[in-house]
């Protein structure tokens, strides 16, 4: 035979074993909300993509530049549908651009990358050079302006300046 005290212990502990529905409620309410705003992000990859590639194109643009200021030597940026390559003018004074650009992050041999499938590349002056004055010339030496495409986003890159900017 059980005392009475132990039969309410048992009563009340029975009672506090489950949940209640207002706490299943609102833990569902949660699971939801964060499904409607995190869920988007994790399946908008594509767009992630693009980003990520407009912002490491715009640094090659940007460390072209400043190369060409700091040693002297102009730089070109070479683009094709998937990929760019950084390459400097041959003896700072040669008619050909071969001589590799040391990648800064890796000081590898060459800079250069891929796209990730899906981002093409583009741009309005190909290929973009930047002379010792920082400025972006095309491959006759002309100041030019340009637009670089990468996917659905652009860069502009001003001639006079040489200044590359993301939009």
């Amino acid at each position: 035979m059980q005392s009475p005290r132990r039969a309410a212990l048992r009563a009340a502990t029975a009672r506090e074993a489950g949940f209640t529905i207002v706490e299943l409620v609102l833990v569902i309410a949660i699971i939801a909300f964060l499904a409607a705003v995190a869920g988007p992000r994790f399946l908008a990859i594509g767009a992630m993509k693009a980003d990520l590639s407009q912002s490491e194109v715009l640094a090659a643009l940007r460390y072209a530049q400043r190369l060409a200021v700091a040693t002297g030597c102009g730089v070109q940026v070479q683009l094709t549908a998937s990929s760019y390559a950084l390459t400097q003018q041959t003896g700072c004074a040669g008619a050909t651009w071969t001589q590799a650009v040391v990648d800064p992050s890796t000081n590898g041999a060459s800079y250069a990358r891929s796209a990730p499938a899906g981002v093409a590349l583009s741009s309005t002056v190909n290929p973009l050079r930047f002379d010792p004055l920082g400025r972006a010339t095309n491959s006759a030496g002309a100041v030019s302006s340009a637009t670089v495409a990468v996917g659905a986003r652009t860069i502009s890159v001003v001639g006079e300046s040489g200044y590359a900017q993301g939009s």
